[in-house]
Formats: C-alpha cells, sequence, structure tokens
C-alpha cells in the first residue's frame, strides 16, 4: 500500500446526470460545455451529436478526491507527479461498439510549473496497456486545475473553469477511431519530480472502494503497467473523461404477420394481396403515419396469409402496431382501434410471430400437437441439442426468474446450445417456428 500524505483537497460534487448501465456511462454532450471549454472545429460541434462518458463508476460515486504529497499521513493514491517514479497513468474503458474520440476532460485538482510538456495519450487495451493509438502534448503551464468538473463562475471559493479539455483530432479535425477496448491517460515522463506548489501535477479520481469493480483504473510503473487494486483495498475511477461519437448497435429484427386469422373473422376480410398492403410503425419510426408509398414501413407478401420485414434495431423496448390500407387510411386503418399498441423487447437478432388483429393472448397456437420436438440430453452438462420436424425461427432460455440468458435466431431444424458457462439449475428453452411457440423445460447439471 502506498503511503501518502495530506489531502491537499476532498472535493464533493454533487451530479444529476441520468444513470445508464456501465462499465462506460454515457451522458450527451452539453452544448454550452462545448462553447466554454472546448476548442474544437465549427463543424464539427455543429454537425455531431458527442457524448462524453463517464469512467467505470464515477457519477455514482458520492465522493472525489484529489491526492498529492504534503505533511500529514494518510492514505490514498496519487495520478501524477510523485516521488515514485510513475511514468504515467491511464482509465480502462470497455467498447462493446466502434466510435470516434474527439477529446477528452481531465479533471486536474492541482497543477503548478513551467517546465515539461504534459503528455496525453490513447492506448490500445487488450487485457492490458498495449500500442499508442494517438498522443497530443501540451505545456504544463498551460494546464488549468479546477475544483469542479464543469466550469462554475459561482462557486463558493472563487470562478471555477471545469475540467481541462485535450483536443485528440488532428489538423483535419479527423477523430481517433476505436473499434476495441483502449486506456487512456498520461504521460508524466516529461515532468520534473513533485516540488508543492512548484512542479505539481494531480488528477481528480473517486475516492478508494468507489470505482467501478472491474479496477479500470492503471498506473505506469517504471517495470511496466500495473492495475490500481494491487496497493488497494477496492478499486477507484480516475477522472478522465473521453469525448466521442459512438456508432450505434443495431439488430436484425425480423416481423413476420400471419393474415389468416384476420381474414377468417373478417378483420380483413375485402384483403387483396394484389392491391393492398400490410404497413408496421411505432417507436422505431417514431410514430410516422403509415403510408403504402413508404417503402421502409411497408411488409413484404412471402406465402400464404404471411408477410414479413426486417428492420434494424438498436437494443431496447419499442412499442409498434400493423396497419392495412384493406382497413382504411393511414392511422386509420389500425388492427384495431386505438392504443393497446404492441410490444418488443430487442436484446439481439430476433423474429417476431404475430397474428395481425389478434394479441397473444387471445390466439391458440395452432398446429402445436403437430410439431415432432426432441431436446436432447436432459439434463444437460455440457451442451445439448434441439431437433424438429418444422423449421425453428429463433431460440431463447429463460432462468426461473423470467432474465434471457440466451437468445439466437436459427432459421434451421437443428440447434446446438452450450450450456458450459450456466449455473446449474431449471432452465426455459421457448422455440419460435412456422407453427408457432412452444417452451419446454431444461435442466441443467454440471
Amino acid at each position: 500500500m502506498r503511503q501518502l500524505f495530506t489531502i491537499i483537497m476532498i472535493l464533493l460534487v454533487s451530479f444529476a446526470y441520468a444513470q445508464r448501465t456501465a462499465p462506460a456511462a454515457q451522458n450527451t454532450f452539453d452544448a454550452e460545455q462545448a462553447r466554454v471549454r472546448v476548442d474544437l472545429k465549427e463543424d464539427i460541434q455543429n454537425e455531431l451529436d458527442l457524448d462524453t462518458l463517464y469512467p467505470g463508476n464515477f457519477f455514482d460515486a458520492p465522493g472525489y478526491t484529489n491526492y498529492i504529497w504534503g505533511q500529514v499521513e494518510s492514505e490514498g493514491f496519487i495520478f501524477g507527479t510523485n516521488d515514485y517514479g510513475d511514468h504515467g497513468y491511464g482509465q480502462h474503458f470497455p467498447v462493446s461498439a466502434p466510435h470516434e474520440i474527439y477529446g477528452a476532460f481531465y479533471w486536474f485538482g492541482a497543477a503548478a510549473g513551467t517546465t515539461g510538456n504534459v503528455k496525453f495519450k490513447i492506448w490500445e487495451f487488450d487485457g492490458e496497456p498495449g500500442d499508442v493509438l494517438a498522443e497530443t502534448e501540451v505545456p504544463l503551464a498551460d494546464i488549468e486545475s479546477s475544483w469542479t468538473l464543469w466550469p462554475d463562475p459561482d462557486y463558493e471559493d472563487g470562478p471555477q473553469p471545469g475540467a481541462f479539455f485535450v483536443d485528440f483530432t488532428d489538423e483535419d479535425g479527423n477523430p481517433v477511431i476505436v473499434s476495441g477496448d483502449y486506456l487512456i491517460g498520461v504521460d508524466i515522463t516529461d515532468l520534473d519530480p513533485f516540488d508543492e506548489d512548484v512542479n505539481e501535477l494531480g488528477n481528480i479520481s473517486t475516492e478508494i472502494g468507489e470505482g467501478h469493480p472491474d479496477d479500470l483504473a492503471w498506473i505506469w510503473e517504471a517495470d511496466g503497467w500495473i492495475q490500481v487494486s494491487v496497493y488497494l483495498d477496492g478499486a477507484l475511477d480516475i477522472g478522465i473523461l473521453p469525448v466521442v461519437y459512438k456508432e450505434a448497435v443495431t439488430y436484425e429484427v425480423t416481423f413476420h404477420v400471419d393474415l389468416s386469422l384476420a381474414i377468417d373473422n373478417e378483420v380483413l376480410e375485402d384483403f387483396d394481396p394484389e392491391e393492398h398492403h400490410i404497413m408496421i410503425t411505432g417507436e422505431m419510426f417514431d410514430w410516422t403515419e403509415p403510408d403504402p408509398d413508404n417503402e421502409d414501413m411497408v411488409l413484404e407478401h412471402l406465402e400464404g396469409d404471411t408477410y414479413a420485414i426486417t428492420l434494424h434495431l438498436e437494443e431496447g423496448a419499442y412499442e409498434y402496431k400493423y396497419f392495412s390500407d384493406a382497413i382504411d387510411d393511414g392511422w386509420d386503418g389500425g388492427e384495431w382501434p386505438g392504443g393497446d399498441d404492441r410490444m418488443v423487447e430487442v436484446t439481439g437478432d430476433m423474429t417476431v410471430e404475430d397474428y395481425f388483429g389478434f394479441t397473444d393472448d387471445e390466439v391458440d397456437t395452432p398446429l402445436l400437437d403437430d410439431i415432432t420436438l426432441n431436446i436432447f440430453p436432459n439434463p444437460a452438462s455440457d451442451v445439448f441439442y434441439i431437433e424438429s420436424d418444422v423449421q425453428i425461427n429463433e431460440v431463447r432460455m429463460f432462468d426461473v426468474l423470467g432474465q434471457v440468458v440466451y437468445s439466437h435466431v436459427a432459421n434451421d431444424t437443428r440447434h446446438e446450445i452450450s450450456v458450459g458457462s450456466m449455473k446449474n439449475g431449471v432452465y426455459f428453452v421457448q422455440l419460435t417456428t412456422a407453427a408457432g411457440i412452444v417452451t419446454e423445460r431444461l435442466q441443467v447439471t454440471r
């Protein structure tokens, strides 16, 4: 454990950002903050909706602190100049989708000195920091420290400039493009050793034990990179906030709708496939009014009374509804009047099976007795197999709490699932087929 001394400042900052699941939490980049702090090219600011990423558990932590050298013994951790000969430090950011890094906010609680450059870097990360992806240098004399993360002209001890922004774009305004995990931090090898109020650089972090449990903070020592947890009984996160444009991750969601019940029950009694259309609209289209001339929402006729459309949707829940100009135009052509919209939860590539004009509660799923289905071995310890005499469109597994533990678009009559990483217990295997939906019980015993 590193024994450090006097806490120069303990910064308690209250945040009001909406919570979002991490490891790298996200908050929409504030345009006013951009004008005050970020010297990005004007066209970038105007054209892109940038995000500020919060490291690990940063926005949930109640305490923020800057530990640097002093006289009274205390425990903490230094990110910056010190007497240990550290080369630098950085925060690991897991990446689930490619994105472009335009810059980053570095929240320095202490900065003094006129000698040397602070080297801001982005490293590849694959289990540990690797090659440098980008680097920019700023004279230590130009670094601003602040007791607040964002600019606060009315701070009780005087106006505060907020965290220091570092621009990572090149001379043409091009960002750093990352498709995998990365570490972003500071190389301090060009700075003089710590000398209080003369040569010092100290980066804010969360208090010890309030970081992300995976310990995303790293320190660069003479012998290489080491996770901060080597020195601590707990984790913390460093005040480094990348400013990025993230590419959305989308999944293929195929909507099948069967018209047979609607035709038999005269909901679509005058439907003519040569003349009429089936349309879908909902939150995925911002509830744009259904229009047969809008090809993006018109379903394709497959065979018989079945229609389908494949949409590329981000993860999340969507309300939606089907319409047909065989009933009426626009909103008046709904499969039923008014609200009571359908709902789909997108968690990956999937197929949705619907009956026009009827919800799942209203439909006695046909033909299930005619399906020949075999799930083996059961109990399963490593791998189990599903075989059917009709095509299996989608397979999902649920635990006893109703949580989805597996989802896959099969489009085959045979499917294999590994349970090697699943806990022992009872699971429910749900199969969506052309003949309907069937659920089977499976025991996992390893």
